[in-house]
């Protein structure tokens, strides 16, 4: 009897307390050139499991002023689509040879439907208005990510 019990206490422990409230941070650094390093961080809260906030921060670093312009317009053209779209901040900042692209999207407010919209793809995170939690690390894992909850 006592085999029976303490597995069975021990799942209903360990599936009783999984958090459902926290922060989900995911990094990544590439070297897609050399002289080039693109760093990614990736801070989401979340929820009862859903995402409430996501904050991005991609810094990149390059050899000369002409290819961060570059980086620059390509970057611009990514999220101008996000431009007028509430509860979806963006911007740039460039500091020597660093650019740094920083977005701040509000789950708890933001109209899925028009993010879905401007990008298609978003349609596979987005169900019911909300993003889980799993599926946005499970997102960001397959693209070689790292990432720790807390």
């Amino acid at each position: 009897m006592k085999k029976i019990i303490i597995p069975l206490l021990l799942l209903i422990l360990l599936t009783g307390c999984a958090k459902e409230d926290g922060t989900l941070i995911c990094s990544n650094t590439v070297k897609p050139i050399e002289g080039t390093t693109i760093q990614a961080k990736y801070i989401i809260t979340y929820k009862n499991n859903y995402v409430t906030n996501l904050k991005t921060i991609e810094k990149v670093t390059v050899g000369t002023k002409d290819d961060l312009e570059l980086y620059q317009e390509k970057i611009e053209e990514l999220y101008k689509e996000y431009k007028d779209l509430d509860y979806y901040k963006h911007n740039i900042n460039i500091k020597n040879k660093t650019l740094t692209s920083t977005t701040n999207i509000n789950y708890k407010k933001i109209d899925t439907d028009k993010l879905i919209e401007i990008e298609p793809g978003n349609k596979q995170l987005i169900e019911n208005g909300k993003i889980t939690i799993d599926k946005i690390e499970d997102l960001y894992k397959s693209n070689d990510c790292i990432c720790k909850r807390s």
